[in-house]
């Protein structure tokens, strides 16, 4: 009979065994299958967290930081992390602390850190640790938080530039660079991409490198983009490194599709064709400025052009071209100050053409006398078209240059109107080679 009792019990304690560990797998294998938390508190509890959660976010929103503290520590106390959908917002209560009427820094802390007790990776929180570091002067916790947050997201903007501050002001200056570097990957607005090469390129002094770099670098890892380029370009002439400027602007051009549609790539021609000039290589200049003036019928390209030619003493090409400027800022495209200047340029032609013409020994014949007649006009209406600098050369024209009654009297005194260009044999003295292509009129200034 004992037996059988032992039987029995041996028989029973299998049973048990083997439920037990049936039970123990398919708990496991509903874990696997369903890994989501699931809440330890009861729902009543939740429902509570789910309320006061949703009374601290009024609460904060409306500013009444003191009540935002008494619900997120209520929830704190009903242990509303572990409701899993509500739990405690503790940017929220570390904020709160912060913006009381007396200040809680410690208390603003010590909620940060009960937040990243539960949560160490959390971006939010690590820069509110950033900012409250700040907040209390301590530079090198800042750092902490901050390359916390980048150890996590090294694509964090805000992070990266607050880093970069830091490290200018603190003069760590090849930590700056790399944080720049980072910052730079990102896609910047205008205003943050200025910063970040401005800081760059200030690092670079620091360390006694040259700051052109900063740009080069930038285009160089990416050589279509030709507003990187146009930025290098810009960095070379500050520099006055011009050899190199029209080197680099070669090659940056061969990434244009076309010329004409890219304004970018006519700003690079411009620049390229002013370096020219400044090197007085004038040859290469006037041909840039040729292309860029078939690209785009600018006045300004004409007017560089004419004063090229002044330069070299071919007026009448001089003169040619700068009438092709008045006649892209007159009719149906007016500009008045594209006129000012265009009439100030023809003036200018007109000038030096007469001055060259002139007897080296200072004396004015009757046609020198006529050109700078032709000459003041052209300068009041440069002057009526915005362009005051031409009030000296008015002025000046009037007091020595131009013809008097006396002068038509004794040389044109039977003629009405005189033209360069014009056949006239009723003007005593013959006309000068030099004038041949002018076909502006004079009248007469005899009554």
């Amino acid at each position: 009979m004992k037996s059988y009792y032992k039987l029995l019990f041996i028989i029973g304690i299998l049973f048990l065994w083997n439920c037990a560990a049936t039970n123990t797998t398919n708990n496991s294998l509903d874990e696997s299958e369903n890994p989501t938390k699931k809440s330890s508190l009861s729902q009543e509890d939740i429902e509570e967290c789910r309320l006061y959660q949703s009374y601290q976010f009024d609460y904060w929103k409306n500013r009444n930081y003191r009540r935002t503290i008494y619900c997120n520590m209520y929830m704190m106390e009903m242990n509303c992390d572990n409701s899993i959908e509500y739990p405690v917002n503790y940017y929220n209560l570390s904020r709160s602390f912060l913006e009381l009427d007396e200040v809680k820094i410690d208390s603003a802390f010590w909620a940060l850190q009960q937040g990243l007790r539960e949560d160490g990776n959390n971006e939010t929180l690590l820069e509110l640790g950033a900012y409250l570091s700040k907040k209390s002067n301590n530079t090198e916790q800042q750092i902490y938080y901050l390359d916390k947050v980048i150890s996590i997201n090294d694509k964090n903007p805000r992070a990266l530039e607050q880093l970069c501050d830091i490290y200018g002001d603190t003069a760590r200056f090849e930590d700056q660079i790399m944080i720049i570097d980072l910052w730079l990957k990102l896609e910047l607005d205008d205003i943050s991409y200025r910063k970040a090469i401005g800081e760059k390129k200030q690092a670079y002094q620091s360390l006694g490198r040259e700051t052109s770099d900063v740009d080069k670098e930038r285009w160089q890892s990416d050589p279509s983009n030709l507003q990187y380029g146009f930025f290098f370009l810009q960095a070379l002439n500050e520099l006055e490194n011009y050899d190199d400027l029209i080197s680099y602007a070669d090659e940056m051009l061969m990434y244009s599709d076309s010329i004409q549609d890219d304004p970018l790539a006519l700003k690079i021609l411009e620049l390229k064709a002013e370096s020219y000039l400044t090197l007085y290589d004038n040859d290469m200049a006037k041909a840039t400025y040729e292309e860029l003036y078939f690209i785009d019928n600018n006045y300004k390209y004409a007017i560089e052009i004419s004063s090229i030619l002044v330069e070299e003493e071919k007026y009448e090409d001089a003169y040619s071209w700068v009438e092709k400027a008045i006649a892209s800022t007159t009719g149906p495209n007016d500009n008045k100050i594209g006129k000012g200047e265009s009439y100030f340029q023809r003036a200018e032609v007109l000038y030096s053409c007469a001055q060259s013409c002139q007897d080296p020994s200072g004396e004015l014949n009757f046609w020198d006398k006529i050109i700078y007649d032709i000459a003041l006009e052209d300068y009041s209406m440069a002057y009526d078209n915005g362009q005051y600098n031409a009030a000296t050369r008015k002025k000046f024209l009037k007091e020595n240059y131009i013809s008097s009654p006396s002068d038509w009297f004794l040389n044109a005194s039977d003629v009405q109107m005189v033209c360069p260009s014009c056949d006239n044999d009723k003007v005593v003295p013959s006309l000068k080679e030099c004038y041949s292509f002018i076909d502006r009129k004079i009248k007469t200034k005899v009554n």
